[in-house]
């Protein structure tokens, strides 16, 4: 398949990945922060948390942008720190001195492995390492699916693709995001939401992106990266399949393309800037997949009943306590009352803990109020 057969096969989902971008799709995810360097970074950063419980929220694409971390910290930081790397892979001329480009990559992206080592040092020692490392960034911005497998294909294929080469890959080149395991879990999730959207029985071939999973699961547990949804979505673990892999990074490079706006995005107006924003925003969303914050509330004693439902409703909001899912209900319908009813719907049953069927029920009992 092409590039432009496969946007053809697609294009509805295109057009919905532009409304998420653009801000006109809510997301309306949140998760509980378990990682350590994460929870010590957002004790500095109260607007990412609230009351010291670690919860990371985001409305839409670009408040998941907005609200990065990777160490060494900020978007901001990583941009410049992103720079330099791409700056020294792209200038160096010999296989040694790009090595150790390479592996400086690696270390910033924590997926420092022998997999990846023992390739880029096995091209050093052919002499082959900044040209095959080339012609594997010209495959991943090209428009065929066919060259890309046959390359990166295992028995007849010479170059590696895998979450350390998606990152050196990428930042030598000027059109190729990095697809990880939680840029992956994200896609995945966005594409699920528009198969309920749009009431598609099963995931189609051309929209079955993968995941990775998280270092820290057990055995035994659910993958905070799996988007699947039991019975009816089934979204396949990332493989050592290099070619599989690479298949996946060159279709999300087509489809992040697609659905970029034209001219300005969250400030950025060159499009490998851009891109980089969307990925970052999908790799923030990626890290849970799965989860939802939960506070624990800690009720207050008091001797004397309040003297009136107005205080009892700030004493409720200080406590931190959850409001009634209609009144959850009123609040989304009255930010997107001009969006259509099943997106309205949709984000009031994501936001608001709800069944399909609850959600339908709130929203034309609201609407018949107003």
């Amino acid at each position: 398949m092409n590039k432009s057969e496969y946007l053809k096969d697609n294009e509805k989902f295109v057009k919905y990945l532009n409304k998420c971008v653009t801000g006109k799709q809510w997301i309306d995810h949140e998760y509980t922060v378990v990682w350590k360097p994460w929870q010590k970074w957002l004790r500095g950063h109260s607007s990412f948390a609230r009351d010291n419980d670690y919860c990371w929220r985001a409305n839409t694409l670009k408040d998941a942008f907005a609200n990065y971390y990777w160490p060494p910290g900020s978007y901001k930081e990583n941009v410049k720190e992103l720079a330099r790397l791409s700056t020294g892979l792209k200038n160096e001329s010999d296989d040694k001195s790009l090595f150790y480009q390479c592996v400086a990559v690696l270390n910033w992206g924590k997926v420092v492995n022998g997999g990846s080592i023992n390739w880029l040092l096995e091209m050093v020692k052919s002499g082959s390492l900044q040209s095959n490392l080339k012609k594997g960034i010209g495959l991943l911005c090209g428009k065929s699916e066919e060259a890309v497998k046959k390359a990166f294909g295992k028995d007849s294929g010479e170059l590696l693709m895998n979450s350390g080469l998606t990152k050196i890959y990428s930042l030598m080149s000027d059109s190729s995001i990095i697809y990880d395991s939680r840029v992956g879990a994200a896609l995945c999730l966005l594409i699920r939401r528009y198969l309920e959207e749009y009431d598609i029985k099963k995931v189609p071939e051309g929209l079955s992106f993968q995941w990775g999973e998280e270092r820290s699961k057990k055995s035994g547990e659910r993958s905070k990266r799996d988007p699947s949804l039991e019975g009816r979505y089934k979204f396949r673990n990332l493989s050592n399949n290099s070619h599989e892999h690479a298949v996946l990074n060159l279709r999300a490079n087509w489809l992040f393309e697609a659905a970029l706006p034209e001219g300005d995005l969250w400030g950025f107006k060159e499009k490998m800037e851009k891109l980089r924003a969307l990925e970052a925003g999908l790799f923030m969303i990626g890290y849970d997949v799965t989860g939802s914050c939960h506070v624990a509330v800690q009720q207050e004693q008091k001797s004397n009943k309040l003297a009136t439902n107005k205080e009892s409703e700030q004493l409720l909001r200080r406590q931190g306590r959850r409001q009634s899912k209609i009144d959850c209900a009123r609040e989304v319908y009255k930010e997107l009352r001009d969006n259509s009813s099943s997106e309205v719907r949709q984000s009031i049953m994501r936001r608001c803990d709800c069944t399909k069927k609850q959600a339908s029920t709130y929203y034309y009992k609201i609407k018949n109020e107003t």
